[in-house]
Parts: C-alpha cells; structure tokens; sequence
C-alpha cells in the first residue's frame, strides 16, 4: 500500500521550504480578520500534494510556504465530495451531519439521488441534519456574508449550511446559478463581464510539456489514464471534441479559472471585508477532482492543472489583499478527500490494485440474495459504503431478510477487491452502540454509517480497489478507509499565526471550530474537536 505518512510528509515540505523562496509571512494582525477564506482543493492527498509543494510559486506557495502545515487524517472512510465538504463546514462526520456519500439511495424514492436534492425545489442543504458555518455567523451577526463558490453544488451548499449565499456553476448556461430565483446582481453581472460561452470553442494545452514530464515522471499517455467522451490521454484537449463543451471544461483548469472570476466577483459585490463584521468566503475548486478522475494524479493533464491552480490561486489572494487588505484576511487550504494512484501505476510497484463496477457488486448481492430468496428485484443499489435493499427485499419477512442479508455479507466477503463487508446494524446503534467506544477501522466506519438512511451492509474495498459507475470509466475513484482516501493537507495562514511543519496528524473537524473563532462566533453546535492553533 503507497502511503506517505506525515513524517514523510513534513519532510517533503521542509525541502520544498528550503529550495523556493519562501513568500513574506503575513503581517500581524492590528485586529481580528475582516475575511475568513475556505479554500478546498477536490481531491488532494497527501501523498500528492508532498512532491508538489516545491512547484508552488505564486498563489499555493504563498499559503504553502507562509503558513503552518499539517497533516490532516478524515476519521471516516465515507471519503467523497458531499461527505467532506459538510464535515469541513459543520466539523462533524457523516454519522451526524446524515450526508453519507455525494448521492445515496432514498427509500422514499427507491432511487438513488445527490446530496444536494431538495424535493421542494432546487438544491439545498435540506440533508444536512446540523447546522454548518453560515447558519453559525449568520445567527450570531445578521449583518455579516457568508458566500460560496464552486462547479459542484453540494461543494457551494453544504460548507454554509441554509443561511448565506452558495453559488455554483451550470453547463446548461453555462454560467454560474445559486438556490435564490433572483440572483445577486453581482453574478448578473459577472455572466456579462466574463462570458463562459466564448471560451468554449478553445482547448486545453499543456503550459510547459518539458516541466510536465519532468514533474511526472511519465509520458502523457501513461498506462491508465483514460481522459472523458471525445478526449484522449494526449494533450492538446479541444472542449468541442467533447459531447458538451460547457461541461468539458470543468474537467479543465478553466473550470478552476471561472471559479476563481466568481469568488472575485464575489468579494467586490456582496463587499466581503469591508466593515467591522468578519464575513466568510468559501472557495472549492471542484475541476481538480475532475482532472484527476479522468487521467489520475500522476498524470501531465494533473501537473498542469495544479501549476495553472497555483496561479488562479495567486490572483484570488492579490485580489483578497487589494479588495480587503494584507493582513486583514485569514484561510486554510485543505481538501475534502483523497484518492490513490492510478492502478496501474500500484501494479507496476508490485501492489494491489483492480478496477470493478458498483454493478459488479450488486450482481454478486443479487445472486445471494436469490439463494435465500428466489429470483427476483432485491438490490437497490450498491453505492459506496452500503448496499441497500429494494422496498421488496426490505418487505420480506423478518426471518428471510435477515437471512438474506446474511448471505449478501458472506458473498461480499469472499469477492476480490473487497477488503471487507458486514451488517449494518451491528455497526450502528443500538446494536453497534458508541462510536466512541470503537476503534481503528470499525470506528471509522461507524462515523460514516447512519441507521436511518445507510443500506443494509456496509463494504470495504481492498487497498488498490477502484470502484467505478458503469456508465463512465474513472482512472481513479476514491473512498475507502486507507490512508491515500483519508489524508490530506492542511495549511494554516493566518497574519500572525505560526509558519512551519507540524508533526501531529489533526482531523479536518477541527477546521469548523478553527473558522468559527477567526469569525469570532460559536462553533456549529455538532462540532467537537478544538481549533487548531492558529
């Protein structure tokens, strides 16, 4: 199993400190900050973002290199978008804050739908069960702004909770939306000042192919990199190839690139800073994920996009000290996930890997549930970390169901690339009792699991296992409960706070509470773990 652990980590960014110039610290504050930033960056671990680090020289190497460096460890192996974007707004995990994956099965429905879903209307945070870091400022200063940005909704949505103003990208625009019928004039305007439609016709070309195969280690078409409809593992990528232009370029920089317009748009419009009231900028940079699910973090279309991210990143935080002032604002950069290298990059090393769809284990349940039985329509879905019966199964007799879950358990238990698979209900309460009492994996599967609305099993792929939809092929997925899923960095940049490596492992919970007390308001209440220092 490839894992970089944090003393490997703080090593890597020690030299990195070392052999770039280092940018200016912070000043110290003359008072609290007027912004509090957010930056996630979708899909960063640990041990991608470690060779990195050295390569950052504008926008990321100034966070990187000017603030304190963690290592940060999810406590849960529910590893995806939805999950971490609400445990990095709420500090709470998904057995609280009920966003068990980026969509799930809803038995209501019987179908599977995105976290985001509200049947009321358009995307919300109706799931959410707790309250997040806009309903925490807002409740505490009605006069402060809460604002979030991303190409995902759920990225947008779940940070802030139900107060504040989550935006986020549409390709049938293309534009930017957000969950109000009328939308801020400032995003009226930034759809005329900086049209998305235009750029389409362009095509993304790899800024330097020399650095790029330095950086890589690789050719452009290494062994599993698979890009998306119409693009192939080489550059250049024109988004007209592509079946959809508009959506094409969030699996770009450019998708980075609009998101970084809008967050600016953001400051200057809704004036984030300008009073005595900290507000809260919120940004996800959603193509990151994109780029690596196409082609994978080893990839020349990776390195690119994280040299480009490190310039989109440096006109974010010139614009921040323009708009509100060195030293007057405050972030942490961190990522809502993980994910590991690509399969065959782990059998080259001689490690496991396999590549397997969620409908291969949903055969598997299906034909073990026939067994007990007979044949019929059984299994909803089994998209990660459960599995979940149709109203059919779940309206069998007590007896037989039980029996039916039993042999799905044991079938999934003997399949390759699953490293493990129980019941459910021994792992939540009241069978499963506290999570608290649990520890290693079975604790961090128990944060992830919620009685009312996970599946009946629960599963685990095995180190190297990469689960895909049937509808697309993924170069890399993530979610499991090893260290390349659930590690990621986390910097601390503050005007005054510390610089440097820290050795200790913290948790991504601690970012709400850390946030909180920068906006000078109580932490949201499902949070647990402290701030971090700062």
């Amino acid at each position: 199993m490839h894992r970089l652990m944090p003393t490997a980590l703080a090593a890597a960014l020690a030299s990195a400190a070392c052999s770039s110039p280092a940018p200016a610290r912070p000043p110290a504050p003359a008072a609290p900050p007027r912004l509090v930033v957010l930056l996630v960056i979708d899909q960063l671990p640990a041990w991608a973002f470690a060779p990195r680090a050295d390569a950052a020289a504008d926008g990321l190497g100034r966070l990187i290199h000017g603030g304190r460096r963690y290592t940060a460890r999810y406590p849960y192996v529910a590893t995806q978008t939805a999950p971490g974007h609400a445990a990095l707004g709420t500090g709470a995990p998904p057995s609280v804050t009920g966003i068990l994956g980026n969509e799930w099965w809803r038995r209501e429905l019987q179908r599977e739908m995105k976290a985001a879903w509200d049947p009321a209307g358009p995307p919300s945070a109706q799931a959410l069960r707790v309250d997040a870091l806009g309903d925490a400022l807002l409740a505490a200063h009605p006069r402060a702004r809460a604002v979030a940005v991303a190409i995902k909704d759920r990225s947008a949505i779940m940070p802030l909770g139900r107060a504040g103003t989550p935006v986020w990208y549409e390709d049938d625009c293309p534009c930017f939306i957000g969950r109000d019928a009328t939308p801020p004039p400032w995003l009226a305007a930034l759809a005329e000042t900086h049209p998305i439609a235009p750029r389409l016709t362009g095509a993304w070309k790899p800024s330097d192919p020399t650095r790029l195969a330095e950086l890589s280690g690789a050719p452009d078409d290494a062994p599993g990199e698979l890009g998306i409809p119409g693009w192939d593992a080489t550059f250049p990528h024109a988004y007209g190839d592509t079946p959809n232009p508009a959506a094409a370029i969030t699996d770009a920089p450019l998708g980075n690139e609009i998101v970084v317009e809008a967050a600016i748009a953001a400051v200057r419009g809704e004036a984030l800073g300008a009073d005595d009231v900290p507000d809260l900028l919120v940004v996800s940079f959603s193509a990151h994920d994109y780029t690596g699910h196409a082609f994978g973090l080893d990839s020349w279309e990776a390195w690119d996009a994280w040299l480009q991210l490190d310039r989109q990143v440096g006109d974010l935080t010139r614009a921040l000290d323009a708009e509100v002032g060195v030293g007057r604002w405050a972030a942490i950069l961190t990522s809502d996930h993980g994910a590991p290298p690509l399969a065959e990059v782990r059998a080259a090393r001689g490690e496991p890997s396999a590549r397997f769809t969620y409908g291969d284990i949903e055969a598997r349940a299906e034909a073990a549930a026939a067994t007990v039985a007979g044949a019929g329509d059984w299994i909803g879905t089994a998209r990660y970390p459960t599995l979940f019966l149709t109203a059919a199964g779940e309206a069998l007799p007590a007896a037989t169901r039980a029996r039916v879950i039993d042999a799905i358990v044991a079938d999934l238990q003997r399949m390759p690339g699953l490293a493990a698979a129980g019941r459910t209900a021994d792992v939540v309460a009241p069978a499963g009792g506290d999570c608290a009492a649990r520890t290693g994996t079975d604790h961090a599967l128990c944060l992830s699991l919620d009685a009312e609305r996970s599946g009946e099993v629960w599963y685990l792929p095995a180190p190297g296992s990469i689960i895909y939809k049937a509808e697309w092929v993924d170069a890399v997925t993530h979610g499991s409960a090893e260290a390349y899923d659930r590690e990621v960095p986390l910097i601390v940049y503050a005007p005054g706070g510390g610089v440097g490596d820290v050795a200790d492992v913290v948790s991504p919970l601690q970012v709400a509470p850390t946030l909180a007390r920068w906006l000078g308001v109580p932490a949201p209440a499902a949070a647990t773990e402290p701030p971090l220092s700062p």
